[in-house]
């Protein structure tokens, strides 16, 4: 499936706007390149998303505005909303952490890549983003394990199985044999 394919099924009409700077969404943008790491983690998807956005705020832009929700009984109906600057929540620094985890997988430092998941390091903002990522995105553990259970298959002849169970980041579960 390719990245645009994704980008049909995977978000809403439109939606590829949203890599417009002067209409971009953080949050669609974010849900974008966290899910070309879940879906495509070894395609060059991720790149290409973050491409689009080289005049965003991923690279210092300002956010877009968002709409003032003044409650001024006396405002004329005639008038445009009024559009105030959009105040940073740590969209920059989450971006660049999924730049980072899809560097990681694209190395194929699979246990380093679960351990930064695990752990998120950033401030509040960051971990509160990364946390709606993964909880917004069913199925997105189960989806990086499939492709790198491809890419050691390809690999590898044969695997230890301690090794296998840190490339799959499940350490600490139950495995049987």
């Amino acid at each position: 499936m390719s990245f645009l394919d994704s980008l049909d099924k995977l978000t809403p009409p439109n939606s590829r706007s949203q890599f417009n700077p002067t209409s971009l969404s953080p949050s669609a943008a974010l849900s974008i390149l966290f899910l070309t790491i879940a879906h495509a983690p070894f395609s060059p998807d991720f790149g290409l998303a973050w491409s689009l956005l080289s005049d965003s705020f991923v690279n210092g832009a300002a956010l877009p505005p968002v709409q003032s929700h003044d409650s001024d009984e006396d405002s004329d109906d005639d008038e445009p909303a009024k559009k105030v600057p959009a105040t940073p929540k740590g969209e920059k620094e989450t971006a660049q952490l999924l730049q980072s985890l899809s560097s990681t997988l694209q190395g194929r430092k699979f246990r380093q890549f679960w351990s930064a998941v695990n752990k998120v390091e950033g401030g509040a903002d960051v971990k509160g983003q990364m946390e709606e990522l993964k909880r917004s995105s069913k199925g997105w553990e189960k989806a990086i394990r499939e492709e790198i259970a491809k890419e050691v298959e390809l690999s590898f002849r044969s695997v230890k199985k301690e090794i296998l169970v840190g490339f799959m980041g499940t350490e600490g579960e139950h495995h049987s044999v």
